[in-house]
């Protein structure tokens, strides 16, 4: 009589089981991914630097106002964006490590903007480039390769104020000049602690121009 063989069929449960473990890591590696991108954008929402509201454009009433900066870059009275960043790289304890650098970028970056909102000048898309280079920074604090990021924030910077002072101050495109080279002369290959005097030079005129727009809105 010929031998029955019967063939037991194979568990499906174990490969029922990988497909979970894989659909699992899936999924844990799309949330913890989508939450760092939510945290990044709570970061900038919530940056008060970075806010505009009507307390950072110039006060335009009758009112006497008290004076908000006094010091290297001259005098304001009027726009709180611009004496923050006055005051900030006025300041002899400052150094040009990664933090002061952006926070440096950052002030800048909301003065030109109330700058340019205060004078209904558009110069919105270079003002996100700014901050979005800006915010590159903070990702990766220790990295000493962030040249490049500071020098695309600086040229986007320089751009918008090139905008303002074409529509607004004709008599100030030579300083405008004065900056442009400033920002190209940080070196994007180099380490940034090597440019400490090129950072500080751009931040310098920044400073000296909005000094002197600050001062023809004055005037007027």
């Amino acid at each position: 009589m010929a031998e029955i063989k019967i063939e037991k069929k194979k568990p499906i449960w174990p490969w029922i089981l990988v497909v979970l473990i894989i659909l699992a890591a899936i999924y844990f590696f799309w949330f913890y991914n989508d939450q760092d991108y939510d945290n990044n954008d709570d970061l900038l929402n919530n940056d008060t630097i970075t806010e505009i509201d009507d307390r950072d454009v110039y006060d335009n009433s009758d009112e006497d106002s008290t004076t908000l900066y006094t010091g290297t870059y001259g005098t304001v009275v009027k726009e709180k964006a611009v004496s923050n960043y006055f005051t900030y790289i006025d300041n002899n304890q400052m150094g040009l490590d990664h933090e002061y650098t952006n926070g440096a970028l950052v002030h800048l970056i909301t003065a030109v903007e109330a700058e340019a909102k205060n004078l209904n000048v558009d110069i919105d898309a270079n003002i996100e480039k700014a901050r979005e280079n800006a915010f590159e920074i903070t990702k990766d604090p220790m990295s000493l390769k962030h040249a490049d990021k500071i020098r695309a924030a600086a040229l986007e910077i320089t751009t918008a104020l090139k905008t303002i002072q074409q529509q607004k101050f004709s008599s100030l495109s030579s300083e405008v000049d004065g900056l442009k080279t400033a920002a190209e002369d940080i070196n994007p290959q180099a380490p940034t602690l090597e440019q400490k005097e090129d950072a500080k030079n751009f931040f310098e005129k920044a400073g000296r121009l909005l000094q002197k727009m600050n001062e023809y809105e004055n005037n007027q």
